[in-house]
């Protein structure tokens, strides 16, 4: 089983609901063959939320040569340890959208490092379902914006650069390789949740 915790940091009711439609949408698709994992989403509670919120204010990316890596590191190991992993949406003109961008100039959209992946792109459930299975360790199908096709033999791979409706299409939208390692992961987390 795998599991992924969400929340939406300056968002209205509308972004809310559109990422919980769209992550429950990604989890009913990856129940399906060739896939057959299950994915349990679930959102922060309202104090998890709060330190999130608070943290995206000031994510201490760049400043005194903190790096994006170095501040998900702090939220990850200082404040949220037991809500891993977590996606974060946010506003594109949002403080973390822009540090973000700052420190990572191809993350135009959205980001993940870690455990954490944040997405600022409106109304795009492919780049969503792209930045959380890079949670689950699934690897990009590309080279960035000057290749952004696939690399993989899946035209129409959900890892590729900048996924669209129009990129993706309908599923199974995983290629060989991703599938692989999607369900690696879920073995990993099996096996460490029957060993605790």
């Amino acid at each position: 089983m795998l599991e992924l915790f969400w929340c939406c940091v300056g968002r209205g009711k509308e972004d809310e609901k559109f990422v919980e439609e769209s992550l429950y949408e990604l989890s009913t698709l990856l129940r399906k063959p060739p896939v057959e994992r299950e994915l349990v989403i679930r959102a922060l509670d309202e104090k998890s939320q709060s330190t999130v919120e608070r943290w995206s204010e000031n994510p201490v990316i760049g400043e005194g040569g903190a790096t994006f890596s170095e501040a998900c590191r702090f939220l990850n190991e200082s404040i949220l340890e037991k809500w891993q992993p977590l996606f974060i949406y946010c506003q594109p003109d949002s403080r973390l959208a822009a540090r973000i961008r700052g420190a990572e100039p191809g993350a135009i959209w959205g980001h993940s490092q870690g455990f954490i992946s944040v997405v600022y792109k409106r109304s795009n459930k492919f780049i969503l379902w792209h930045e959380a299975l890079h949670l689950f360790r699934v690897a990009d199908c590309n080279l960035g914006r000057r290749n952004p096709g696939p690399t993989c033999r899946k035209k129409n791979c959900l890892m590729q650069y900048a996924p669209t409706a129009e990129t993706v299409g309908s599923w199974p939208f995983l290629c060989k390789k991703a599938r692989d390692q999607l369900r690696r992961c879920g073995e990993k987390r099996q096996l460490n949740a029957k060993s605790k």
